[in-house]
């Protein structure tokens, strides 16, 4: 599963869980305006650390970019929708599940009819997403929460038009305010300072990749 997070003309990309397209640098891509006409992607980016992947899909049918809620965090309770193909579940399942807690900066989700092939799959609430599906986690679902997707998004030069019309996310406030008092921040500086704050957050995908940040400089 996967949404379109940007859309530039004919192009938009699309995010998904790394996983989902470990291995393979082209997949296939169907669109719900377009059932049952896969069409070319090229994964440009991807991080099996953090299990997030984006996609380019240079000819694509006309699409709308979802906004992420990045200013209000998502409280234990709250009702989402979540979309994607569950096993057994057919295509384009929509179905509900709350937030039954945290674990580190991941969000824990429940009741929802999530299964394998939901990874990558937007949880949404009021119209944002608010997480993005990356395991499960014996009955519940684990996801990457939208401000912690966003920004490694923002660090890997990925424009979130929908997220700007909605509203500056937290990092661009950062960005702005960066601009008025010195240099403006870097897209290395920029991941690496959401990959450090789920690491310090007890996240293990992103202590790993910070390890390995430290070690190369990178960032």
């Amino acid at each position: 599963s996967g949404f379109v997070v940007a859309v530039d003309g004919k192009t938009v990309y699309i995010v998904t869980a790394a996983h989902v397209v470990e291995g393979d640098a082209n997949p296939k891509v169907e669109f719900y305006a377009r059932q049952n006409t896969p069409v070319n992607a090229e994964v440009i980016k991807q991080e099996l650390r953090i299990d997030l992947a984006v996609l380019k899909v240079a000819e694509a049918p006309q699409s709308t970019a979802l906004a992420f809620e990045t200013a209000a965090k998502p409280k234990v309770g709250d009702e989402v929708v979540a979309f994607g193909f569950p096993q057994g579940g057919g295509a384009w399942l929509m179905s509900k599940a709350d937030l039954a807690g945290r674990e580190g900066p991941d969000l824990i989700f429940s009741g929802a009819a999530i299964d394998q092939g939901s990874s990558g799959g937007p949880l949404i609430k009021d119209g944002k997403v608010v997480a993005v599906v990356q395991a499960l986690q014996g009955k519940f679902v684990r996801a990457a929460p939208a401000s912690f997707v966003a920004e490694t998004l923002e660090g890997w030069g990925i424009t979130l038009n929908a997220a700007a019309a909605a509203g500056e996310t937290a990092a661009q406030s950062a960005r702005s305010a960066q601009t008025q008092s010195g240099p403006p921040e870097t897209s290395g500086n920029s991941q690496f300072a959401a990959i450090q704050q789920a690491a310090e957050g007890g996240n293990a995908r992103a202590m790993a990749a910070l390890v390995d940040m430290y070690g190369t400089g990178e960032g």
